[in-house]
């Protein structure tokens, strides 16, 4: 970690009992992943200021309600992030960061409802020589660094998806698919296009077959290993398709999957001679 992101909990607990004063947090609603990314980071950054403010208010059901607010809104803004790692990480990515978050929300929940002697008012008190610390205070302080080190993390994370949306922004067209979609689709236009099952189902306008497609030709891959017609997809992001196939290979079964139906009685007619 970067040294000016390096946090104590000596340092936190000087920061919170010498008296520097509370700071009013705001929810700001932002658009992209990233930007709440960076929302959520900035509470996290001044939970404890949240909690040495709940102390404006002397009753600890009050002050648990206020803290109950500020996880609220966190849930809240959350969502396209979670959604995003959902899509673009592993599952077991989108837990760890809720967990994270839940686990110093909690803490601050826990802290704004405890005795806190140097916070009475909701300001930090000077704290007097020779007198030692309250433990609701020393408390903040350990759940201040966890805090502040999720708040870190969440900012590095906000970079790395800006920096991986923008390069799938980025990342060329096939040529031979930009002309097909620009209508030159005749079979000889295609015969050196690889795309995926489900691009390969909303070209062919089978979009609500793409899974169906995927399974056909991961069976196909299976059983012609040495084809030429698949290709293994590099540097392709987490949840994208592994393999593009190629249309020569890909049309039978696009055929296959727009051909009409057959009822169980039709296909146990026999044919009139």
């Amino acid at each position: 970690m970067p040294a000016d992101r390096r946090v104590s909990t000596g340092s936190c607990l000087s920061s919170l009992i010498t008296g520097a004063g509370s700071i009013k947090r705001q929810v700001v609603v932002a658009d992209s992943p990233a930007n709440r990314a960076r929302s959520i980071a900035k509470t996290m950054d001044l939970l404890a200021d949240t909690v040495v403010e709940s102390f404006c208010d002397p009753d600890p059901a009050k002050r648990v309600a206020k803290m109950r607010e500020t996880e609220g809104d966190i849930e809240f803004e959350m969502f396209p992030l979670i959604s995003w790692l959902e899509r673009r990480r592993s599952a077991e990515t989108s837990v760890l960061v809720r967990r994270r978050l839940a686990n110093v929300l909690s803490e601050a929940v826990a802290c704004a409802s405890s005795d806190i002697p140097e916070y009475v008012g909701g300001i930090v008190r000077p704290h007097t020589p020779g007198r030692d610390f309250s433990q609701g205070a020393r408390r903040t302080a350990a759940m201040s660094v966890t805090a502040k080190m999720v708040a870190a993390s969440l900012n590095d994370g906000a970079e790395e998806i800006e920096s991986e949306d923008a390069s799938k922004s980025r990342r060329p067209k096939d040529k031979r698919a930009a002309k097909w979609e620009a209508g030159g689709n005749s079979d000889r236009s295609l015969k050196d296009v690889f795309l995926s099952p489900k691009e390969w189902a909303e070209r062919e306008g089978i979009a609500a077959k793409a899974v169906a497609l995927e399974a056909r030709l991961r069976r196909w891959r299976k059983k012609n290993p040495l084809n030429g017609g698949f290709r293994e997809l590099a540097n392709r992001l987490p949840r994208e398709p592994q393999f593009a196939y190629s249309y020569a290979v890909a049309k039978p079964h696009i055929d296959a999957l727009k051909a009409p139906r057959q009822s169980p009685g039709e296909r146990r007619a026999k044919p009139s001679r």
